[in-house]
């Protein structure tokens, strides 16, 4: 189940993007998994920063419960697909009482900042930061390596063409 609290004024497609997230959870068969997300303030984020070590306002934080930050190590980039990523999700062997997967913040400020920048709607840009942030949820990293950063675009690229495909995003 994907949870949503927009504990700010920000304006976006809340239960499109649900029903998004809610596919891409049944596509890698954690249907039964729970995402909590928030779309938080600029000084709310930045104290949930202070986990990391970090005094900032960030565009999105993850905080993933089950999955480990080192299982994509091994897999080789040519053979990285979101295919294999579904075998691989299928056949770990997480807790069967763990059903939460994570939670995710999203600043508001930032991400109106970004649509703005990248030129999309902030519906779009929460969808992109938020399948980011799955892929953390699932364990992938990208400020560790060059190769870990390539591993996560790479899926994330394909992720999100799996939903443009899939959903009509035209007026998203």
């Amino acid at each position: 189940m994907v949870e949503i609290n927009n504990l700010t004024s920000l304006d976006f497609k809340i239960l499109k993007i649900k029903e998004i997230l809610d596919y891409v959870l049944d596509f890698f068969y954690l249907n039964e998994f729970d995402i909590s997300i928030s779309v938080i303030s600029d000084s709310q984020i930045q104290k949930a920063n202070l986990y990391r070590n970090k005094n900032n306002v960030t565009d999105v934080l993850s905080f993933p419960y089950i999955f480990e930050s080192n299982m994509w190590k091994k897999v080789n980039l040519e053979a990285l697909n979101i295919d294999l990523i579904k075998g691989i999700i299928k056949e770990y062997k997480y807790k069967k009482e763990d059903i939460f997967l994570g939670e995710i913040l999203i600043c508001s400020s930032v991400c109106l900042k970004q649509a703005k920048e990248f030129n999309v709607s902030v519906s779009y840009e929460i969808l992109y930061l938020l399948i980011h942030s799955f892929l953390h949820l699932l364990g992938f990293l990208d400020e560790s390596t060059e190769l870990d950063y390539k591993k996560m675009k790479k899926i994330q690229d394909e992720l999100l063409l799996l939903i443009k495909n899939k959903f009509d995003l035209l007026n998203f």
